[in-house]
């Protein structure tokens, strides 16, 4: 029978990475922790029945140190199923001050090393409390079974005949991530370097001189993937954890990536087209020294046809690391400049251009031509290309993908 108390709140326009709230404060400390969760769990569930007595379960020194919870609490159901007739439920919770993937999963397995009843035969209810939690620990969450809850309100509770869920409420404090995004452009070149299939360990050092970036960069990105249980480290060195951790890491950097952002465009009409205007920037660029690389890097719909043949492309796209003067473009390829979307070559200078060269590839097709990675085709085509999105999902289904993720 489904709950008769059901509170499923999902505030619009506010996603995971934005919120409402102008006040982001930073964590607690573990006594402010503590009295905001009782507070905040008495808020949450207090027109779903009483709070009962509740017990702190270890301590911050000392034996035990390490308990399998940290909280736990009777509460009476007073509006849930009509059956169970004011059933009281102990709730057992495990606080954190931060809380990501890997550490998540080590809490819910402590939590779940307990009966699924007290001695006194009290049904149980597993609970993860913190500051922050985010979308990859809420359908860890859900999987496993276990509620959770953080300090703005936000929740996913089920038990008793209850269903609390709650979305988009503002954070009162903020996610320490330890790295301001996964997918700036220096940390994004070592994310291109492990996601390069197969599937792989690195060396810190060789990460650092592939992707051109700091020792101390590569350490932060290490970690992030570590917390965030998508890389495994090993005495070889630190690689992601096969293809479904690796495609979870490609979605998250879809709904960060900002193409007009990191990207520059301009087009231009000739009367050349497909392979044979491919082949007229190609000669161009050979001779134009002023480019620090001489080859175009193809992308969009014009790479993906010869890397994965969906859609007949109407414009070539290739990046180069500086714009071509147009009066150099005009006799050597018959090209001259147009409003976007007018033109059938579209030429393309990145924020990092070294970012968008690592991974980049030949086909047996067109040997001539130089590709962007699978990678970067993929964030091309979403990023400003018609039909794109259909012509990324035939290149992902590639079992060689990107060099091969499974």
């Amino acid at each position: 029978m489904k709950s008769v108390f059901l509170v499923k709140t999902r505030l619009a326009g506010i996603r995971s990475f934005g919120y409402a709230s102008s006040v982001v404060r930073s964590h607690p400390d573990p006594s402010a922790l503590r009295e905001e969760a009782l507070g905040t769990i008495r808020k949450t569930l207090g027109r779903a029945g009483e709070l009962l007595e509740h017990q702190w379960v270890g301590r911050s020194a000392g034996t035990p140190s390490d308990p399998s919870y940290h909280l736990s609490f009777n509460f009476r159901v007073e509006r849930g199923d009509p059956a169970a007739g004011g059933k009281v439920w102990q709730l057992r919770a495990i606080l954190k001050t931060v809380v990501h993937p890997r550490e998540a999963r080590l809490a819910i397995w402590n939590l779940k090393r307990n009966p699924p009843g007290d001695e006194k035969g009290v049904p149980v209810y597993p609970l993860l409390i913190a500051p922050h939690v985010s979308d990859a620990v809420a359908a860890i969450c859900r999987e496993e079974g276990v509620g959770w809850l953080d300090l703005g309100g936000n929740c996913d509770l089920e038990f008793g005949g209850i269903w609390v869920e709650r979305r988009g409420l503002p954070r009162k404090y903020k996610e320490d991530r330890g790295l301001k995004s996964l997918y700036s452009p220096k940390a994004s070149r070592i994310l291109r370097v492990l996601l390069q299939g197969p599937l792989r360990p690195h060396k810190v050092e060789e990460l650092s001189a592939a992707a051109g970036v700091s020792l101390g960069l590569v350490s932060k990105v290490r970690q992030v993937l570590l917390d965030q249980d998508v890389g495994e480290d090993s005495k070889e060195g630190i690689r992601i954890k096969g293809a479904a951790r690796a495609r979870t890491l490609l979605q998250d950097w879809l709904l960060e990536d900002d193409f007009p952002k990191r990207t520059e465009v301009r087009e231009y009409s000739t009367l050349a087209s497909d392979l044979t205007l491919a082949g007229n920037l190609l000669s161009f660029c050979l001779v134009d020294n002023s480019l620090s690389r001489q080859e175009p890097l193809f992308t969009q719909n014009f790479a993906a046809w010869l890397r994965a043949p969906h859609n007949v492309p109407t414009t070539v796209s290739a990046y180069l690391d500086r714009f071509p003067d147009d009066e150099d473009l005009l006799p050597s390829l018959k090209a001259r400049r147009v409003s976007t979307g007018a033109g059938n070559l579209r030429i393309l200078v990145p924020g990092d251009y070294k970012a968008v060269t690592i991974g980049c590839q030949r086909v047996k097709k067109c040997p001539e031509f130089s590709l962007v990675s699978d990678l970067q085709l993929f964030l091309d085509l979403h990023g400003g290309e018609r039909n794109g999105e259909e012509q990324a999902a035939v290149l992902l289904e590639r079992n060689d993908f990107n060099g091969g993720w499974e």
